[in-house]
């Protein structure tokens, strides 16, 4: 039985709810991610999925480079727009690429997708930075090749922009190409995860900050008696700094 219904677009605060409440439903409504992630320390390579997300009303700590809100939601779920407006991507770049991921039968757009990432450091590049547990039945794009479509391709795109502007068939024909020579799929999201790619995921979600979701792993570790060193120190959040690329 479904406790929210949830428009497109729309984020339900779920901060007030009992934590291991959230999550006691999280593993049964979104056990096709979550059993994936619990094989795995949140400290290992490509261990969850990450979303950065703007925060409002915060400042940046530049010290450590580190988002500090100073309001926001610790909890919440999410269903992505329907027809997301690109940051950065012309509109008429984004449907060119939408126009090929549907070709190929793709159903996880750039119009219709939250974008993640396993690497800790490029979500946080973003904004605070939250775990993101897709519901089961959602569906994601990814390539094993790119990190970031945008940075990938947008360099490419400005050098030949005024020729794509005056022939929007060329355009189309360049990113087609693209996309088949960067290998983009929409199966096996543990090898998504293990890239340490961009992968873009359609369908509601839950989203946890990470550092309140590693505190309650210390914590229930406490609990359960657990040693205050190995895999329970893995989860401290100093570890994704201590990591070179992280």
């Amino acid at each position: 039985m479904k406790i929210y219904e949830i428009e497109a677009g729309e984020k339900i605060d779920l901060s007030h709810e009992d934590f291991n409440t959230v999550m006691e439903r999280i593993k049964i409504e979104c056990s096709e991610a979550y059993n994936i992630y619990s094989t795995k320390s949140f400290a290992d390579a490509g261990a969850v999925l990450m979303r950065g997300v703007k925060v409002k009303d915060g400042i940046v700590n530049k010290a450590f480079n580190l988002f500090k809100p100073k309001s926001d939601l610790d909890i919440y779920m999410g269903k992505p727009r329907e027809d997301r407006k690109p940051m950065s991507l012309q509109s008429g770049v984004q449907k060119a690429i939408d126009i090929v991921f549907q070709q190929k039968g793709f159903t996880a757009l750039r119009s219709n997708s939250i974008f993640c990432t396993s690497k800790y450091a490029q979500a946080r590049l973003y904004g605070r930075v939250y775990v993101i547990y897709p519901k089961n039945g959602f569906s994601f794009t990814w390539s094993p090749a790119v990190s970031d479509l945008y940075s990938s391709i947008a360099f490419k795109i400005r050098e030949r922009s005024l020729e794509f502007k005056s022939k929007p068939k060329v355009l189309e024909q360049f990113i087609s190409e693209y996309i088949e020579s960067k290998n983009y799929k929409n199966t096996d999201f543990e090898a998504a995860l293990q890239s340490r790619n961009e992968v873009m995921v359609s369908g509601e979600f839950y989203a946890i900050d990470l550092n309140l979701h590693m505190q309650n792993l210390i914590d229930k570790a406490k609990l359960s008696g657990a040693k205050s060193s190995g895999r329970m120190a893995s989860y401290a959040p100093r570890t994704f700094a201590k990591r070179g690329e992280e």
